[in-house]
């Protein structure tokens, strides 16, 4: 894993014609511009009039990073990691549906290197402070529920007497 002149440097004192044009292939390991491997391969028995082809790391392969807003984390998720993605989440307030992503960075389009993190912005459930409605009537204790403007609605609850 060598800078590609260096390579050059090594192989011409050692007598043997490399040839003028690169190879370019990605390369998860190997930096970029360093060599990655030769043609024929080092150790092979060659003539030194033969040209030995260097493949040179061009850095780790690009991807573009899919649009993953407005889609159910569990879904977005799932979607990153088959592309090679990893994924971290970050919880947030917004007013869309609980679970849903409401941002990403790097943004859908954008061209990473594979294997990058994606960090994805998800809307949390908000925070509800449940009043005490212990000892109310069933009206009072349905006018506080509902009272502090939650959207939420009252569906099939009982009203329980304590035994007193």
């Amino acid at each position: 894993n060598k800078p590609e002149q260096e390579a050059r440097d090594i192989l011409e004192k050692a007598g043997f014609t490399v040839a003028k044009d690169v190879k370019n292939d990605p390369s998860p390991t190997v930096a970029k511009g360093n060599v990655i491997s030769t043609n024929p391969a080092i150790g092979t028995n060659t003539q030194q009039s033969t040209p030995i082809q260097l493949t040179v790391s061009s850095g780790k392969e690009q991807v573009r990073v899919p649009d993953v807003t407005s889609t159910q984390v569990s879904q977005a998720t799932a979607n990153l990691k088959g592309l090679g993605f990893d994924v971290r989440i970050q919880q947030v307030e917004n007013p869309a549906a609980t679970g849903t992503v409401v941002g990403q960075n790097p943004s859908g389009g954008a061209t990473v290197d594979k294997g990058s993190t994606v960090t994805l912005q998800v809307a949390k459930a908000k925070p509800i402070t449940m009043p005490n409605v212990i000892n109310q009537d069933q009206n009072a204790a349905r006018a506080a529920l509902l009272g502090g403007g939650s959207p939420a609605t009252l569906q099939g609850w009982r009203c329980r007497r304590r035994p007193g």
